[in-house]
């Protein structure tokens, strides 16, 4: 909108220059105001640009770490042992975005691996200071938002035990 008010005030001048002077270069006053706006029409389209290809490239912005994030994450809320993926990428503007699988612990001796996956994600914990009950999503949920991810998918995993022993019976069951 300031190009385009800016290209019709090059206009006004370039004409008033040409129509009201004998200046021996004022046939080349339309072209130089003309590049002039270029110039200004490319300094200001450039965040713009900047910006578009950055989301179109599901770039992480620069406010947040990953390793650290990932580390965080795995200290901060109980019952993860690790994390298997965990992708963060900007959506439009500011809007931040992650995907993330943590890896649970995995089961004691005797447990079924699916009832404690099931347990785990259910288990309820009450913290002192904030006198809420939360799940095992809702904490990593809530992590996110403090990191200022406000828009998450969370698809809890079975550790590699887990996975060698759901295996094992998928074979002793055949």
């Amino acid at each position: 909108m300031l190009a385009d008010a800016l290209g019709s005030v090059v206009v006004l001048i370039s004409a008033a220059v040409i129509w009201l002077t004998k200046w021996e270069y004022r046939d080349y006053i339309d072209p130089l105001l003309s590049l002039v706006i270029v110039v200004i029409i490319c300094v200001t389209t450039w965040p713009l640009l900047r910006d578009s290809t950055l989301v179109l490239l599901n770039t992480i912005p620069p406010n947040i770490d990953l390793a650290m994030l990932q580390a965080d994450l795995v200290t901060t809320v109980p019952g993860v042992s690790s994390i298997h993926e965990l992708h963060v990428w900007r959506l439009v503007g500011a809007r931040v975005v992650a995907s993330c699988h943590p890896e649970m612990f995995s089961p004691e001796k005797g447990q079924e691996p699916v009832t404690h996956h099931m347990t785990t994600a259910r288990e309820v914990s009450t913290r002192a200071e904030t006198r809420t009950m939360t799940t095992l999503f809702i904490q990593v949920k809530k992590y996110f938002h403090k990191a200022g991810i406000h828009s998450t998918t969370i698809q809890l995993e079975y550790g590699s035990e887990l996975k060698r022993f759901a295996s094992f019976n998928t074979i002793q069951n055949k």
